[in-house]
């Protein structure tokens, strides 16, 4: 169950994400945020001393860490019936990957999408790959797009009598030539 004091997520979406995970008879949750879930700054790149809104829920560990938990529990109890993806927005690219739970042994794809129609930036400040809760968790992230992107997710309750199917799909299209920007 995930805390009420969380600064990344409303009370009350908190009280809805909790009743979902309650609930016997869903099969598939999709979670999305406008910031990334997992993705985390180089050291060097991280600005000293500055407390700023978080770019990503690796900015609080333990919320995240907690999201986790319940997530991959919530999956493990009816597994392979139950499906999880996370969804969210991006700082300038678009990527898919997976974050794995090597205590459970279960992995839930992650997407981070954007921009759509903004400034696309290289992944030079962050990391694609890491670890967390002491190893618990990992993340893993494909070659990011270098192009305006958003994700399909198409969600399939009939293709098998017991097990869901998701697939999610990145749609990207060049930055067309002589794009600018306000600010240079």
């Amino acid at each position: 169950k995930l805390g009420a004091t969380s600064t990344l997520i409303s009370a009350l979406q908190l009280q809805a994400v909790n009743e979902v995970l309650r609930d016997p008879f869903y099969k598939v949750l999709v979670l999305a945020c406008d910031i990334p879930f997992m993705l985390d700054m180089l050291p060097e790149c991280s600005p000293a001393g500055m407390t700023q809104t978080p770019l990503s829920w690796s900015a609080c560990p333990s919320k995240l860490v907690s999201l986790l938990e319940s997530l991959f529990e919530w999956k493990q109890k009816q597994y392979p019936e139950r499906e999880v993806v996370l969804v969210s927005g991006g700082p300038g690219f678009g990527t898919t990957g997976d974050v794995c739970d090597h205590k459970l042994g279960l992995s839930i794809p992650v997407v981070i999408v954007g921009p759509t129609l903004g400034r696309v930036c290289a992944p030079t400040m962050w990391l694609l790959q890491n670890t967390l809760a002491g190893g618990r968790f990992s993340y893993v992230y494909r070659a990011p797009l270098d192009r305006w992107n958003f994700c399909m997710v198409d969600i399939d309750l009939a293709a098998s009598q017991r097990r869901p199917t998701v697939e999610v799909q990145m749609v990207d299209v060049p930055v067309p030539q002589g794009t600018a920007w306000p600010d240079g």
